[in-house]
């Protein structure tokens, strides 16, 4: 039995549990706050480009100023959604956008992660729940376009 596959399923179960916590949990009032708090780090971090990305299954989303597109190796061309600011919570940045397809909700925060494949440590860490698909791993920004 390979204890390391448990222990990422393991952990990609603690942040998706987390993730949900932390989607719940935000009442209108902490997110008016939360949007006033990042209004000033959003002008900042709209010249940003992040992208998230995981393994188990392989999977990827860039955010720029585009917009948000998600790719895994059953959808090459990926799927497009529009941009939107992202919403500061504490040190965690959250991106939510909708298209004809359905909707797709994208947190970043600092925080050392490993992919699990490669001996690089990444500076940080994401969830992304593209309509009812979690997935869980790094990610990394960038102030030059990524794509």
């Amino acid at each position: 039995m390979n204890t390391g596959y448990i222990t990422n399923r393991f952990r990609a179960c603690l942040i998706m549990v987390a993730l949900a916590i932390l989607v719940v949990g935000c009442s209108k009032k902490d997110k008016s706050k939360a949007t006033q708090s990042s209004s000033s780090g959003a002008a900042r971090d709209s010249m940003t480009t992040y992208r998230a990305f995981g393994n188990e299954p392989f999977w990827s989303v860039t955010i720029d100023s585009n917009g948000l597109r998600f790719i895994s190796p059953e959808d090459s061309a990926g799927v497009s959604f529009p941009a939107v600011e992202p919403v500061a919570n504490g040190d965690t940045l959250r991106w939510t956008s909708k298209n004809e397809k359905g909707g797709i909700l994208v947190l970043i925060w600092r925080g050392s992660c490993s992919d699990g494949m490669s001996d690089k440590t990444w500076s940080h860490a994401s969830a992304v729940k593209l309509n009812e698909t979690s997935y869980v791993g790094c990610a990394e920004a960038s102030t030059r376009p990524l794509r």
